[in-house]
């Protein structure tokens, strides 16, 4: 399996529990066949829902670190890999800002 196979298999992890932890249906996630359509549904459940009020502090640290990783995935993906993720890339550091996390710190 390739380096840029292994990434992509991580990557969709840490999207799909950033999209769990913030209340979003895992079904819909997975309808979406593209990245671009994954980072929309994220995208969108945020936009639509916030950070869920009931996100416990267990939670909201999973939370901060699958945005912390996700983000860190997308800044340097492997060779052959090239994404255009900067709308995705705000995203996340709404999110993080959002959970109360100095922005100075995501990368």
């Amino acid at each position: 399996m390739s380096s840029s196979t292994n990434w992509l298999e991580a990557f969709l992890a840490v999207l799909s529990e950033v999209h769990r932890l913030l209340g979003g249906d895992p079904a819909k996630l997975n309808l979406e066949t593209t990245l671009n359509g994954k980072f929309g549904v994220i995208a969108d459940q945020y936009a639509s829902s916030g950070i869920p009020a009931g996100l416990g502090g267990p939670e909201r640290a999973a939370l901060a670190a699958s945005v912390q990783q996700a983000y860190a995935m997308l800044s340097a993906p492997p060779p052959g890999v090239v994404l255009y993720a900067d709308s995705f890339l705000k995203v996340l550091r709404l999110i993080w800002v959002d959970l109360g996390l100095p922005p100075e710190e995501l990368g």
